[in-house]
């Protein structure tokens, strides 16, 4: 096997470094929506996206979806399709979201890039303080070891709820660090809740949810 190729699902660091140890091959991951035809591919020599531009149009924009996002920054995803005749799709907003890149990719290859794919819009958490986390962003990869999955929860405005499932080496000091990191994360007056628990439910739609925003904004 040469490699494999993810899409459809966030990919973090951790699961990537867990599947590519198991098959030893590296891992393209891939950026995919059917109903806006846009697509972006993973470089083989670099973790940046090339979009596919013969499908559609993509623009990478700030959340009033009439700016274009400075590069670097994180972005809400616009298609327009360029191949659907019937019912073509002018501005399409998926609701998933980007960082478009400040350089092309070394690669050579001309197309234009994305550093990274961020999420949906519903894992962004718009705290009262008036910080925005996306709690995707929040590095867990030290505590592969530690835990066996994670979900993090905007359960009301002030309150963030992290869901643990733990292996037997997660010790006390382990959960007081993922709270000061949330703390760090979240800013003033935002109180930080840890739940270990013995499993996490999946979606309706089969999917694990790692970020989920029940505040509305």
């Amino acid at each position: 096997m040469d490699k494999i190729f993810t899409t459809a699902e966030m990919l973090l660091e951790v699961d990537r470094k867990s599947i590519e140890e198991a098959f030893a091959c590296k891992i393209i991951d891939t950026y995919g929506c059917g109903d806006g035809m846009g697509g972006a591919s993973q470089c083989a020599l670099s973790q940046k996206y090339h979009i596919n531009t013969e499908t559609s149009i993509m623009e990478v924009l700030d959340k009033d979806l009439k700016t274009k996002t400075q590069p670097g920054d994180t972005g809400e995803i616009v298609l327009t399709s360029l191949h659907d005749y019937a019912m073509p799709l002018i501005r399409y907003a998926p609701s998933d979201q980007a960082i478009p890149s400040a350089a092309p990719c070394e690669c050579g290859i001309k197309l234009p890039v994305l550093d990274k794919i961020v999420g949906r819009v519903s894992d962004v958490f718009y705290l009262p303080n008036g910080r925005v986390l996306n709690g995707l962003s929040i590095p867990f990869e030290g505590l592969i070891d530690k835990l066996s999955k994670f979900q993090i929860i905007h359960e009301k405005p002030h309150l963030i709820v992290i869901k643990l499932v733990v292996t037997p080496s997660f010790t006390a000091k382990d959960e007081q660090d993922i709270v000061t990191l949330l703390q760090h994360n979240a800013g003033e007056g935002i109180a930080i809740e840890v739940q270990i628990v013995d499993d996490i439910p999946l979606s309706a739609a089969g999917k694990h949810k790692y970020v989920i925003s029940k505040v509305e904004y």
